[in-house]
């Protein structure tokens, strides 16, 4: 994942105050729908950086629905296209899309250190805590992980529990399953399972 996303350099403090960032209204907020492995998924920019990618099964009560202040523009995602159209067809994928998802600078950090694990690995709550140098911070980083509005971009499938099963995903843990069994990473081949 590149693009706008930025890891924190604010203190402990600002980060437990600071507040969700909301998406700002911006005259250039498009949606399209996009291919995922889950089916049509619906994509919005703002600016011309992904800050929403809705999966089908995931929110409720309409998933699909595209932010009403949104333009569709078939055409606004080439790049988010060609790359899940890619990671659909089982390639491994690093995604180059510009990234501006709405949130904290912790839970950027949280959805920026989930592009380092690679195509066909798992890490658990614990060890994403540990990429970001904050070891204790497993529950915050778990709560993270749960908001991300980024899935597939910033895998947040890869991530499973300390003892090798399925935990939450938003769109479900048989999409989570179909994810992790694309990039041959389930089922597991030590022994653990959902």
């Amino acid at each position: 994942m590149t693009g706008r996303t930025a890891s924190t350099g604010a203190t402990a403090s600002a980060r437990s105050t600071a507040r969700a960032r909301p998406a700002p209204p911006h005259a250039d907020l498009r949606w399209a729908e996009v291919p995922t492995p889950l089916g049509p998924a619906v994509a919005t920019a703002t600016d011309g950086a992904l800050v929403r990618l809705a999966l089908p099964g995931r929110d409720a009560p309409d998933p699909a629905a595209p932010d009403p202040a949104a333009s569709h523009d078939p055409g606004a995602f080439p790049v988010l296209h060609r790359e899940l159209a890619a990671y659909t067809a089982g390639e491994p994928v690093t995604f180059t899309v510009a990234c501006d998802p709405p949130g904290t600078a912790f839970q950027r950090a949280v959805w920026q250190a989930l592009a380092a694990i690679p195509w066909g690995v798992t890490w658990s709550y614990r060890d994403v805590a540990a990429h970001l140098g904050r070891p204790r911070a497993v529950r915050a980083v778990a709560t993270a992980i749960g908001a991300n509005p980024i899935a597939i971009v910033a895998p947040c499938h890869r991530v499973i529990g300390a003892d090798g099963t399925l935990t939450g995903f938003s769109a479900g843990l048989d999409a989570k399953r179909a994810l992790l069994a694309l990039e041959g990473a389930w089922p597991r081949h030590d022994g653990a399972h959902d």
